[in-house]
């Protein structure tokens, strides 16, 4: 009989105890067994099991955990030595000799037990779930390592099953790493085994996508990491794609026999990315570019249009460059006006800013001073095709100073006239006929667009791009997935959310344009409620802003320059310097307050309701709004997101994708556009976006006479002052809805070489791109 007795009793005599026995057998207890558990182990209070043995009827007790030495059960403990226990239930306390102790399972090892079980019964997440309850709480707990490689091993295997063959791979790797000899049963195969199947699934796959890249790094790495170099899993993938690369190399060298430049470029670029250490491999690629430099750039739009300046258009800004050159070219942003520079001459401004001298180039041609000046008057000439509202306002006379200097004069101080010539060199203009276009156009379609090389270019490099093919991809993902496997060596544009991944691929070159990108909502319809300012307002209150950038754009990760604004200009952020002088730090963004949103559509409601009563006309209803945007994922996700959102303060929008290339709505139909704006000199552009005919023209007098201030600014800092009054202006007016500006990046290959960061726009240095293939050494 065991000696059990209450914490008071163990000074008692032994008549005592036995009388305690008695009384202890006789109350009701809770007995461990499998029909009671009430859920999961690591879910319920802890307690230890205590099973006495045969003598005392096999009793078994829950008790509260046990204070023993490292929370382990004494090996060979003495029999009349006795542990102090407490019953879960009833909280009492008693003491009972180790030689009545038949079995004493510690908390911790029932876990273990009932986490092997879960793996055996396939019930993986509450198996996961325990082992981290363990880990996190009971990391010495006895058979804790055995039964997380059980569960590794039963994960990978399920995986398998379900054709899940990365994660089977990584799971059993994980596994390898603990404990490479592990062996669910005698029987079982090495791991060693399992690993070569398991591969074997992943690098099919990979090859049926066309991952040859991923395909060759994960056979290297087991190789390497494994010693797995002679299985024969490896040797047949081997054999594999350099049978597959071979085909690709014949094609190459049949094409360029052939002249196809194009088609042996692309053979070569699969090549390249299947088996760079096929022999001959890395001389034909280099062979290809030699003779024929070709570069693929992969773009969301196709150009419809060219021209380098525009404040909207993304894809004619891009292709503008190749097809000509402009007289004035910014070639660099600052934080008082740009820097420009002439293709043909030589700018300097006189120190009272009254003057523009342009020294001529030679390449510039025997007239071209006299062909220049007649085309400086002709802007400020009214009725004239080339005519400049903005130019004319501030020449006062051009003269001939030599044959190759023509100065312009002005009516007073300007601080930035270079900025205002930033037009097409013509063909008709200063330079030769075709010597200003680096570029022709040979086809073009939905799908691409090919540009070759002008010979008659005056400022030809013989090392630069002998052709230029754009490539459309209406999916980023697609767009990523070619860059990386070398079917485009350019990718002009990424999605924000992308940029931090593509980072980590050592083979590509990741950068930031110069200048962010401002993205804000333009009125194109006399819908009545759009004709309000409260209304446009409440639109911007009414829009989560900040989480619509940093969640469903950016997904999480911060992007410097990347920011919520107030205004249309470039906003200052930290660590950059941009062109900020047209935009008030003091003017917050608009908060997200729906609640506000809400009573500034009623207040608007019945400003209209009263404006159209004083016409004796109905009261307009709000009608459901049309929002076009332009064919790309960042502009779908963005105008979805406004849709959701003003879906809860009442208004109704529907959206309209424009064709691919568009970028504002030539139907009329849209009551509203998504723009993506470059207003990099607000001193400039401020007319061409509010002016009468700008990008959004305002009818608001007072923002009217705002413009008129601003071009007869004097100095730098009339300039600021008068822009801050604008950009507070049309804060109120709302004349444009800002939504926020976001740090375009690009991503090359890293064997084109001289596309440098912080350029402008793509091709703003296309004379100094060169191709030079880059094939990896020795053993992929």
């Amino acid at each position: 009989m065991p000696r059990l007795g209450t914490a008071s009793s163990c000074i008692r005599s032994a008549a005592f105890a036995a009388v305690a026995i008695l009384s202890l057998l006789a109350t009701p207890l809770r007995f461990a067994s499998a029909q009671e558990p009430a859920g999961r182990l690591m879910d319920q209070a802890p307690f230890d099991v205590l099973t006495l043995d045969r003598a005392n009827d096999g009793k078994v007790f829950k008790v509260v955990p046990l204070r023993l030495p490292g929370r382990k059960v004494p090996e060979k403990p003495k029999p009349t030595d006795k542990l102090r226990i407490k019953l879960l239930d009833t909280e009492e306390e008693y003491d009972v000799a180790w030689a009545n102790i038949a079995k004493l399972e510690l908390y911790e090892q029932l876990v273990v037990a009932e986490t092997n079980k879960f793996a055996a019964e396939g019930k993986l997440d509450d198996a996961y779930e325990q082992l981290t309850f363990l880990l996190t709480y009971y990391p010495q707990a006895p058979g804790i390592s055995e039964a997380r490689q059980n569960y590794l091993y039963v994960s990978s295997a399920t995986a398998f099953r379900q054709q899940k063959y990365d994660e089977a791979l990584a799971v059993l790797e994980e596994l390898v790493a603990q404990n490479p000899n592990f062996r669910p049963t005698e029987s079982a195969a090495p791991l060693t085994q399992r690993l070569t199947d398991i591969a074997d699934r992943v690098i099919g796959s990979l090859i049926q996508k066309r991952d040859y890249p991923a395909t060759r790094t994960l056979l290297a790495r087991l190789a390497k990491q494994y010693k797995l170099e002679n299985e024969p899993f490896a040797k047949k993938w081997r054999d594999q794609l350099e049978e597959l690369a071979t085909r690709h190399k014949d094609e190459a060298q049949q094409h360029l026999e052939a002249g196809r430049f194009v088609e042996a470029q692309d053979a070569a670029s699969q090549l390249i990315s299947i088996w760079p250490q096929l022999p001959g491999a890395g001389d034909l690629a280099a062979d290809i570019a030699r003779r024929h430099p070709l570069v693929r750039v992969g773009v969301e739009h196709p150009a419809r249009a060219f021209d380098s300046a525009s404040l909207y258009d993304v894809a004619a800004r891009r292709a503008g460059r190749l097809v000509g050159r402009m007289l004035v070219e910014r070639v660099a942003i600052g934080a008082e006006g740009g820097r420009y520079e002439s293709p043909i001459a030589q700018l300097t401004r006189t120190d009272d800013s009254l003057s523009l001298n342009l020294r001529l180039l030679p390449i510039a041609g025997p007239t071209a001073a006299y062909d220049l000046a007649q085309r400086l008057v002709a802007r400020a000439t009214d009725g004239t095709d080339e005519y400049d509202a903005a130019w004319a306002a501030i020449l006062s006379s051009v003269s001939l100073s030599s044959l190759d200097e023509v100065q312009a004069h002005f009516r007073s101080s300007f601080m930035l006239p270079e900025a205002l010539l930033t037009v097409p060199l013509l063909q008709a203009g200063p330079a030769a006929p075709g010597t200003s276009q680096p570029y022709m156009v040979f086809s073009r379609d939905s799908a691409a667009a090919r540009f070759i090389l002008n010979p008659s270019y005056e400022l030809l490099q013989k090392s630069q791009p002998a052709e230029i093919i754009e490539r459309t991809f209406a999916d980023p993902q697609r767009a990523l997935q070619a860059l990386k496997r070398g079917e485009i060596d350019v990718l002009d544009r990424i999605f924000p959310g992308d940029i931090a991944g593509l980072k980590s691929d050592i083979s590509l070159a990741v950068a930031a344009y110069a200048g962010p990108t401002t993205h804000a909502l333009a009125v194109r319809s006399q819908h009545p409620f759009l004709t309000s300012p409260t209304f446009r307002r409440a639109l911007l209150y009414a829009t989560n802003r900040e989480l619509l950038l940093t969640q469903g754009l950016l997904r999480g990760t911060p992007l410097l320059g990347s920011r919520v604004v107030s205004g249309v200009f470039p906003a200052p952020v930290t660590g950059l310097e941009l062109p900020t002088y047209g935009y008030d730090p003091k003017i917050d963004p608009r908060p997200f307050d729906p609640r506000l949103a809400m009573a500034l559509v009623a207040l608007a409601e019945g400003e209209l309701k009263a404006k159209f009563e004083k016409q004796q006309k109905p009261s307009p209803k709000l009608a459901p709004l049309l929002l076009g945007h332009p064919a790309d994922e960042l502009s779908r996700i963005a105008c979805r997101g406004l849709v959701k959102d003003w879906k809860r303060i009442g208004v109704d929008c529907k959206l309209q994708e424009l064709p691919a290339g568009e970028f504002d709505d030539s139907t009329g139909k849209c009551d509203l556009v998504y723009l993506q704006l470059q207003a990099w000199e607000p001193i400039v552009d401020a007319q061409r976006l509010f002016g009468s005919a700008g990008l959004a023209p305002s009818t608001n007098e007072h923002i009217q006479l705002a413009l008129r201030n601003l071009q007869a600014s004097r100095n730098w800092q009339q300039a600021r002052e008068r822009l801050i009054a604008l950009h507070r202006l049309v804060h109120e007016d709302v004349s444009l809805l800002p939504l926020w500006q976001i740090t375009d990046h690009f991503a090359c290959r890293r064997s084109l070489q001289g596309l440098q960061p912080g350029v402008l726009k793509l091709y703003q240095d296309i004379e100094r791109w060169q191709v030079r293939p880059q094939v990896a050494k020795g053993q992929p």
